[in-house]
């Protein structure tokens, strides 16, 4: 696999979903499932992931790891287009 061509994209990038234990292609009317997902280089996810960072600054020690959690997973969710 050639990676030198591999470049940073502001565009969402598809990804197909598997089964998590099988392995195989999940379907819906015989077409792969699919969600889009913008990359960690793109600037919404900075600007979300840097959204989070401040609020973890400012709670200073008083965050959960259950609040982490959530913080992450609602990062997650804006950044699936």
């Amino acid at each position: 696999m050639d990676l030198s061509n591999l470049k940073a994209s502001q565009d969402a990038q598809v990804l197909t979903l598997l089964h998590p234990s099988t392995g195989a292609i999940l379907e819906q009317d015989g077409k792969p499932f699919t969600i889009s997902l913008l990359s960690a280089d793109t600037n919404s996810y900075k600007s979300e992931f840097n959204k989070i960072m401040k609020a973890a600054r400012d709670a200073k020690g008083e965050q959960t790891a259950r609040d982490a959690e959530e913080k992450a997973c609602d990062m997650l969710a804006k950044v699936t287009v």
